[in-house]
């Protein structure tokens, strides 16, 4: 089923394990959306990379309110807490491949928190919404 991308949401459908954890790390891409890998302690995580182990995504609409950034186009500050959404959920996710996706493709963990249909560790989400190149879309994730 083909999902529409909406405006200043993550979470798209479903119900989501939530975690409030510390971001920590380099957090100039850490926007609701992008995928995160855990940090040096449990109680931490950052913006994943190609190929990371992703434990989920940013959530934006239900994080601690003193920690939300202004829109979902805006990165949360380091050392916040931050609400990460994990489980068998559709969310906003961003595409990094310039050439697009369709419906159905596998995504996977790429630089700056964002998804790619180029196979690099294990898959995070299933694309649930087609785009013709980079940007916003739909995911259901699947690893995290």
């Amino acid at each position: 089923m083909t999902r529409t991308v909406p405006a200043n949401v993550v979470l798209v459908d479903g119900w989501p394990l939530k975690d409030v954890l510390k971001l920590v790390g380099t957090v100039t891409e850490a926007k609701p959306g992008r995928a995160v890998i855990r940090g040096a302690a449990d109680s931490e995580v950052s913006v994943s990379g190609a190929g990371g182990a992703v434990v989920g995504v940013l959530g934006y609409e239900d994080s601690p309110g003193l920690s939300q950034p202004a829109d979902i186009t805006t990165a949360y500050a380091v050392n916040k807490q931050v609400s990460v959404l994990s489980g068998n959920i559709y969310v906003r996710l961003e595409l990094a491949d310039a050439g697009g996706i369709t419906a159905g493709a596998s995504l996977y963990a790429a630089a700056d928190g964002k998804v790619s249909a180029t196979v690099s560790g294990r898959i995070v989400a299933v694309a649930r919404s087609s785009r013709a190149d980079a940007g916003p879309i739909v995911g259901q994730l699947v690893a995290a």
